[in-house]
């Protein structure tokens, strides 16, 4: 069975539960997780909406992971971006997204399933983005100006700024607005993570150490700005082997920064760290070993905790081998539990079983007709056959009239043939004597034989031989020429030319 590939996940707003895109043979399935999962090797997926592939934007041209970013609101609208996308049937690719909004008019024409709408993203070619960015983030937030949060996109380049854009709710555009200029601070940018009006950048420092701020942020910038003086600082020397072994990843939940530190030497321990944000300066504790060292990570989405019994956890997608859930909470935390594969619905079972039942239907459809076909003719040739037997019994046309005296046959008419091609010259009965040597045979009636050759000489002197054709006939004179001084010669068959046959 096929199973699909999700290409970004994101948690509701409550953390309960997280939506998930991912394509399928046919279709683009928005996909929603079981909600505060007590087993986490129990979470399962369930199709919310999905629509026809070729309806939108084609934006399935990475792969999953960090090249994708996504989010969702308290309505239930779900928007995706991607740096790599095919906007038409040619093979470059552009910054591009999809937005699925449940309250929005169903896209018609389309093989379309759950309630809706969906919708392309543009990403404004002067907004910047560069192949040579780190990380990704999209979040919501509040924004001057604006009734409702925006969709506020943010990537981090090669150097230590973060750039933003948003999106523009009328034209579905994402738009550059500025950056945020970390030069002074960091030598190097990492990551970083939005929460509360804040936003959290982890790198390293001009002297090689760990550093983590905490920057306010409550509207986008509009110029260019560097780092306020208000920022908060923790100290995160603990993590500075994630400055040049790890690959980092970053999340929040429930008032907690998680700092994922992945060793990129295969097999080798990973671990993660667990920040408050709400202590304002304080100390990154010790980190957690993660107890599955061979994932590839290619995303990660952190969730769950909310109700009594359910179990807060990481969302990880291996880049080879499926999807894991790294456990947050005692007893078992920093265990690794794998989840099962996400069926794509169009090659389910049911699907497969439906699949057949159309195969078999069609089949003896087929079938029917073929019986149908060949009782046609067998009925029409049996109503012939019923309606020349009457007419013979009737009279008419008949062949045998009512005394039963047979009707005189017609006489044939008799068509004149073609012309035919002659192929061998003819012979006269002297050249071919002369060609074979005669000899009386007691049996046969008549004895036919053809020779060829070059010679021309024909005996004038006429000879006779008998046939007997029975005992009580007289034998009767035959005249034909026969020349004494003739030799037999060998019987050779003509020559047929290539061209005659």
């Amino acid at each position: 069975m096929k199973s699909l590939n999700l290409l970004c996940t994101t948690p509701d707003p409550t953390s309960s539960f997280l939506y998930g895109l991912a394509y399928g043979t046919n279709n683009i399935y928005l996909l929603q997780s079981t909600a505060n999962p007590s087993n986490l090797s129990a979470i399962a997926w369930s199709s919310v909406a999905s629509i026809q592939t070729s309806a939108l934007y084609n934006i399935n041209a990475s792969g999953g992971g960090r090249p994708y970013s996504c989010v969702t609101n308290d309505k239930g609208v779900f928007t995706i971006i991607a740096f790599k996308a095919y906007l038409s049937s040619g093979t470059d690719t552009e910054p591009a997204g999809i937005r699925y909004d449940p309250t929005g008019t169903p896209n018609s024409g389309f093989n379309q399933e759950g309630p809706g709408g969906w919708s392309n993203i543009i990403v404004d070619p002067n907004y910047g983005w560069q192949s040579s960015f780190l990380n990704q983030k999209l979040f919501y937030m509040s924004s001057s100006g604006a009734s409702t949060p925006v969709v506020v996109h943010a990537y981090i380049d090669s150097s230590p700024k973060i750039s933003f854009g948003i999106l523009n709710e009328d034209s579905k555009t994402l738009t550059a607005a500025n950056s945020l200029n970390l030069q002074q601070s960091f030598s190097v940018l990492l990551e970083a993570a939005y929460y509360n009006n804040m936003i959290y950048a982890y790198g390293r420092n001009e002297s090689g150490g760990a550093l983590l701020v905490g920057i306010p942020f409550t509207n986008v910038p509009t110029v260019s700005t560097t780092i306020p003086t208000n920022v908060v600082s923790f100290n995160a020397s603990s993590t500075v082997a994630c400055n040049t072994e790890y690959d980092t990843f970053s999340g929040t939940l429930h008032n907690s920064l998680y700092l994922l530190c992945i060793n990129t030497i295969p097999n080798t321990p990973s671990e993660f760290y667990i920040v408050d944000i709400t202590q304002n300066s304080g100390a990154v504790g010790p980190g957690v070993k993660i107890t599955n060292p061979s994932i590839d990570y290619s995303f990660l989405s952190i969730v769950g905790g909310n109700t009594n019994g359910s179990k807060p956890y990481i969302f990880i997608e291996d880049r080879y081998a499926g999807y894991y859930a790294l456990s947050l909470s005692d007893p078992d935390i920093g265990s690794v539990v794998a989840i099962n594969d996400i069926p794509d619905p169009t090659n389910s079972n049911s699907g497969s079983g439906s699949s057949k039942s159309v195969i078999i239907g069609a089949t003896i459809g087929a079938v029917a007709v073929v019986i149908a076909i060949a009782m046609f003719f067998i009925i029409r040739r049996q109503r012939r056959s019923k309606a020349k037997l009457a007419e013979i019994h009737q009279g008419g046309d008949a062949k045998i009239d009512p005394t039963g005296d047979l009707s005189q046959a017609q006489e044939p008419v008799v068509h004149p043939y073609a012309a035919s091609t002659q192929l061998y010259q003819p012979y006269n009965q002297a050249y071919a004597t002369q060609q074979i040597q005669f000899s009386s045979h007691p049996r046969p009636n008549v004895v036919t034989t053809i020779g060829h050759d070059g010679s021309s000489s024909v005996s004038q002197q006429p000879q006779h031989f008998e046939v007997k054709i029975g005992a009580e006939e007289a034998p009767s004179p035959l005249p034909t020429p026969f020349d004494p001084s003739w030799t037999p010669r060998p019987f050779v068959p003509p020559t047929i030319p290539a061209n005659t046959l």
